[in-house]
């Protein structure tokens, strides 16, 4: 049976333009967001690309396309987001939805962010490439199969049947699309994520749960913006008022996105620090963006042990905010719901069994002599939940352990124009279900690593009020995911290396080499990739599907 109901697509571009202040008045400043000033550039437009590898059934002729909209957006610094009706198309059945998002652009522009939602609910956090006078392109093509639940249409079968599982937040999912989809977002006009200015503010909504829901989990997406743009190198407000700086881009590196359910915690993260096109060095960007910029990730927290609290027909209020945050984080979230399939009136049970006691540490240490010295902070959260629940399915026990770690150091040299910052964030998490006999129905295991190593050095340059700033990167995203015998892995690294003279937020020349090695495997196959640019054009890229690696 199809649906009859019209859903809105919602688009919505935000032109970031809230950049730090010169961290000194009388030093050559860390800049880390720049404009691409006056540069050579060819007569055609360039396509770029962020790295990554085919969807499992790009090859396959789709059932069907469903052209959405096409718009030109200008300044939409306050604007509403641009919206269209939106209905499934007739006689088209699917196991897989894809949103393929086109976009293209020219001028002298700063990176700008955007998201697509449907009827609430966030499908693609992306944003856009610096562009150049001739213009750029690009295209996303993205797995949206998970938002079925979001009266995309009835989940039905047809001939196509490649035993291929969603490939979600991370690495993969084993689950069948969710029933039901709560967005968790603002209503604002300003686009439906929430605005969050600081550690004090908590944003959600009130929410019902059905009674039959057997499964729950939260899809969060997270950016990071203006003064917390690189939270990650951010000093301590001693460093800054000991030297009387003038920048606001401080409150120290540890950044957390926190997940409440009325006043109780019941989970968080760590976000991976996706660079945009005009962080640190613009030229390392072109015409191979960084990891995640034109399709962030997002994250998910599993539930399931807390639908004792949830499905007793009251409403709860599901809240987000950051950790230590300044302004603005971008923040918002999808509740992924599994209900029974029982006969009316259908109700499912459940109970939260062992809560047990959260641990949570935090040290921070700083030696600073005037500009010079350095910084470290160290995290470590661990948490345990157990709850069972009772459906046709039989009564099972979900327990959800989870362990984060978070490192970071700041380390300041020559007078405060040279800096280093070191990055590690560790998550195991360990979902387990057992039936009330104590057999095991499953165990899934999800590691991820994300390391940063990322310098910076400034000297006066030969041209009047121009500075000279060195950089190098290098930051990777690492995770595991298994399933009993069966395992997932992908590890995805770049390093870049440039230079440029710029005249406060422009970049007048300069040069920059970027490095990437894709390696993605499964039970089925693999799939690597290696990239080189130089000076705005790709070098090399090739791919292969044969299981060896080459790490830069």
């Amino acid at each position: 049976m199809r649906t009859s109901i019209d859903t809105t697509i919602l688009l919505f571009f935000f032109f970031i333009f809230n950049f730090t202040a010169p961290f000194s008045s009388s030093l050559p400043h860390h800049h880390s967001h720049f404009l691409k000033h006056t540069l050579p550039h060819t007569s055609n437009p360039h396509p770029y690309i962020e790295v990554t590898r085919p969807l499992p059934f790009t090859n396959l002729t789709p059932s069907c396309s469903h052209p959405l909209f096409t718009h030109n957006f200008g300044n939409t610094y306050g604007l509403p987001p641009v919206s269209v009706p939106y209905s499934p198309p007739f006689n088209c059945s699917w196991t897989h939805v894809v949103l393929r998002f086109k976009a293209s652009c020219k001028g002298e522009q700063y990176d700008r962010i955007a998201a697509v939602w449907l009827d609430g609910a966030e499908i693609l956090r992306t944003s856009t490439a610096e562009p150049n006078d001739d213009g750029i392109y690009w295209t996303v093509t993205k797995d949206v199969t998970s938002v079925t639940g979001v009266q995309l249409d009835d989940y039905v079968d047809n001939p196509i049947s490649m035993g291929v599982s969603k490939l979600g937040s991370l690495l993969g999912s084993d689950d069948k699309p969710a029933d039901l989809i709560l967005p968790i977002s603002a209503n604002g006009d300003n686009g439906l994520w929430f605005r969050i200015e600081s550690e004090l503010g908590m944003y959600g909504q009130q929410v019902v749960i059905p009674k039959n829901t057997y499964k729950a989990v939260m899809e969060i997406y997270v950016s990071f913006h203006g003064n917390d743009e690189f939270w990650y190198s951010n000093p301590p407000d001693s460093y800054i008022k000991m030297n009387n700086l003038s920048t606001e881009r401080g409150h120290g590196a540890y950044r957390e996105v926190l997940l409440k359910i009325d006043e109780n915690l019941v989970g968080s993260l760590v976000p991976f620090p996706v660079v945009f096109t005009g962080g640190i060095n613009p030229l390392f960007w072109e015409p191979v963006v960084s990891i995640g910029a034109f399709d962030l990730p997002s994250y998910d927290i599993n539930l399931t042990p807390f639908l004792g609290l949830l499905i007793d027909g009251k409403s709860h209020f599901l809240s987000l905010g950051v950790a230590d945050s300044i302004p603005f984080w971008l923040v918002d979230g999808n509740l992924h719901l599994w209900v029974d399939n029982c006969a009316l009136p259908c109700e499912v049970k459940a109970k939260v069994v062992d809560y047990g006691t959260p641990k949570f540490n935090i040290a921070r240490s700083s030696n600073f002599q005037g500009l010079d010295g350095s910084c470290e902070i160290e995290m470590k959260r661990k948490s345990k939940v157990s709850g069972w629940v009772n459906s046709t399915s039989g009564n099972l026990t979900t327990t959800v352990s989870r362990e984060v770690k978070f490192k970071n150091k700041i380390k300041f040299y020559l007078n405060g124009t040279e800096k280093r910052v070191i990055q590690n964030v560790r998550e195991e998490t360990i979902v387990s279900v057992l039936s009330d006999t104590g057999i095991r129905i499953s165990r899934t295991t999800t590691k991820k690593t994300y390391p940063l190593s990322m310098t910076t050095k400034n000297s006066p340059s030969s041209e009047n009020d121009t500075s000279l700033m060195h950089s190098d990167l290098d930051h990777e995203w690492r995770g595991r995911k298994s399933i009993g015998d069966l395992s997932i892995s992908l590890i995805n690294r770049q390093k870049c290396n440039g230079w440029m003279v710029v005249q406060d937020h422009d970049v007048l020349s300069g040069g920059a080499t970027t490095q990437q090695a894709y390696s993605y495997r499964d039970e089925v196959g693999c799939y690597s990739r290696i990239v080189s640019a130089a000076n705005g054009t790709l070098m090399s890229d090739t791919s292969s599907s044969l299981c060896s690696f080459s790490a830069l």
